[in-house]
């Protein structure tokens, strides 16, 4: 059995054959040489993306400028304030007005020992007792009013002279009058001193600062060597 092939044509041929036939070839549709772009599609990721928090600054206000100088001058104050606290501390609180009255009772006991360095009916002991009292109680007395000074408390002379009492010169001058002086200094001074040491107690038991507390232990150790001198038998 023989196959038959059927005859091929190329596009000329077959263009011919039509034309002798009266035959309308029909033409196969041609791919448009351009392609239409894909339609874009939708983004919906925001739909299930979480947003980012904004950092936010740990200054109230945000960082302007304003902000900024509040928060640096606050700082300052807040520096200031601790500086303040921490000096009255170590220079004893606010109780100035105590340590001038011991400066009043130190000059009064230096007027009274100066007088009577000057007597010539004092016993050798007694003199010499006035002399380191004067010059004794004219150093502590020069120590704290430098440390008010230094606490912006200024102690003038006329606020030292108010704790001169006129009274005790009268007594004293009359002792020295009567042929008694030495005996009658010896009982004022007693009794200052032991006025003396009372108050330096007193403050010292309301002071706090180190620098307060430290000058008020030695003007006490002071005043009670004057007055275990005084007290010693002639």
């Amino acid at each position: 059995m023989s196959i038959v092939r059927q005859p091929t044509f190329d596009k000329h041929e077959r263009r011919q054959l039509y034309q002798a036939y009266g035959l309308i070839e029909v033409m196969q549709p041609q791919q448009p040489s351009w392609q239409a772009s894909p339609e874009p599609t939708p983004d919906y990721s925001f739909l299930t993306e979480q947003p980012q928090p904004q950092k936010r600054s740990l200054l109230p206000g945000g960082n302007s400028l304003a902000v900024r100088v509040g928060v640096v001058a606050g700082g300052l104050l807040v520096l200031i304030i601790l500086f303040a606290i921490v000096r009255g501390l170590l220079s004893g609180g606010k109780n100035y007005d105590s340590f001038v009255v011991i400066t009043q009772q130190q000059q009064e006991m230096i007027h009274l020992t100066t007088a009577a360095s000057e007597q010539d009916s004092l016993s050798e002991n007694v003199k010499n007792f006035a002399i380191t009292a004067q010059l004794g109680l004219t150093t502590d007395q020069s120590k704290t009013i430098s440390y008010l000074k230094k606490n912006g408390v200024k102690v003038k002379s006329k606020t030292l002279a108010q704790g001169v009492k006129v009274s005790l010169d009268t007594q004293l001058q009359a002792a020295a009058t009567a042929n008694n002086y030495e005996s009658t200094f010896k009982q004022v001074m007693h009794d200052q001193l032991e006025s003396y040491l009372t108050a330096l107690r007193q403050t010292y038991a309301h002071t706090s600062g180190s620098h307060g507390r430290q000058l008020l232990s030695q003007d006490y150790d002071n005043a009670a060597l004057l007055l275990n001198q005084l007290n010693t038998p002639s």
